[in-house]
């Protein structure tokens, strides 16, 4: 009697239910066919919510136990897809207060932070220092990540994996914003034979930590910081190896990055793999989830996406803190315009000269009658006597 009847020889299929979060607190149960047993079911709890336009139906997560149970009685009738055990273990915990001492933070650092960047603090120490601040371009994550650094100075040597081109960003900003480092403590690594030994704070690029990593691992650094992570995006690359094997060693990690994911989901495995190698099964369970992972003809296909609010959720509770520019604006100073005036003509030393005038007068006339590559050259020409000129103004 629980073999479902055929009818016309073809076996019924039977009313497929899975879970997914839309919240911290709740989860939609997706029907992909009306059954009215699974309804009668739901009406049943007590957190449930009904959405008329989306036609679906709504719980709190403190209810997933009870609803799981009762449908289950419903099978096979019904095929039961779970919310995932990371997903739970990630969600179900209650967020832990964390008494958070300032203090311990470099005082002229922490004195500098807005309260978004405050904010940004918070959150890390309260994820014990391993998090990924996403915020937007310009909005100072350089600060933040120095801060939940400063605060962990116990667990030091610290190691900043950055751009070659923000590299004096982060030596000028720990220079001025943490005077209680001594300048001899803070090193930039330009070759894998450089001496490391007595550096408090090492700064190297991506590059540099990839062609050095043996040596880093020997350094046994307690906190790392990564600018910039969305570059190591593939699990194969021997960067994203070496920044694996550092973080893993290291007790606190921050990753920098304002755009995580540059175009899909899947780019985001491996920076939150350094964050917690524990907290997913493994790519392909991550992929399948999120990235609407599937086996085709020509191998494991983990380019599109799917369960978007809940990898926004999972990533807001266990591993991310992102604001943009819109979300911080009453935070941020106000805008001041100042017109500053560079030529003052009624001093003598910004007059232009009669032959100063003159030889503006001709280089025009001869860039109006050139071509070609003369044309070009007489214009390199006006920018090198414009800038002359206001050489004066400026000193």
């Amino acid at each position: 009697m629980g073999t479902p009847l055929k009818f016309y020889g073809k076996t019924p299929q039977s009313t497929k239910a899975k879970c997914v979060l839309i919240s911290a607190h709740r989860f939609i149960v997706e029907l992909n066919s009306f059954s009215a047993e699974v309804t009668e079911v739901f009406r049943t709890i007590p957190s449930r919510l009904y959405d008329p336009k989306s036609r679906s139906w709504n719980f709190s997560i403190s209810d997933y136990n009870l609803l799981m149970s009762k449908l289950q009685t419903l099978e096979p009738k019904i095929t039961l897809e779970k919310l995932p055990p990371f997903i739970l273990k990630i969600i179900l915990p209650p967020k832990r207060q964390v008494e958070i001492d300032f203090e311990h933070i470099d005082p002229v650092l922490s004195s500098s932070l807005m309260s978004f960047q405050v904010e940004g603090v918070r959150f890390g120490i309260e994820k014990d220092g391993r998090c990924f601040i996403a915020d937007d371009m310009g909005l100072g994550k350089t600060f933040t990540a120095l801060a939940i650094a400063s605060y962990y100075r116990n667990d030091w040597p610290l190691l900043i994996v950055t751009t070659a081109s923000m590299k004096t960003v982060w030596e000028e900003t720990i220079t001025e914003y943490m005077p209680t480092i001594s300048i001899m403590q803070v090193q930039y690594m330009v070759s894998s034979k450089d001496y490391i030994g007595d550096a408090k704070i090492l700064v190297v690029s991506h590059d540099m930590m990839c062609r050095s990593q043996d040596k880093l691992k020997e350094k046994n650094f307690g906190v790392v910081i990564i600018d910039e992570s969305h570059v190591l995006k593939n699990f194969k690359s021997k960067s994203y190896q070496a920044a694996f094997s550092l973080c893993k060693k290291a007790k606190r990690v921050v990753l920098l990055s304002g755009t995580p994911a540059l175009s899909r989901p899947s780019e985001l495995f491996t920076q939150l793999n350094l964050i917690d190698h524990r907290a997913f099964p493994g790519f392909t369970q991550f992929a399948m989830r999120y990235c609407d992972g599937k086996y085709t003809n020509f191998g494991f296909d983990a380019s599109g996406k799917s369960n978007l609010q809940e990898l926004e959720v999972v990533l807001s509770k266990k591993f991310m803190i992102r604001r943009t520019k819109q979300d911080i604006l009453k935070s941020l100073p106000k805008k001041s315009q100042q017109l500053i005036t560079l030529f003052d003509y009624s001093s003598d030393k910004t007059q232009i000269t009669e032959e100063d005038k003159e030889l503006m007068k001709v280089l025009g006339e001869k860039y109006a009658s050139k071509k070609g590559t003369d044309k070009h050259s007489i214009l390199l020409t006006l920018f090198a006597e414009t800038a002359r000129i206001k050489i004066p103004p400026v000193w």
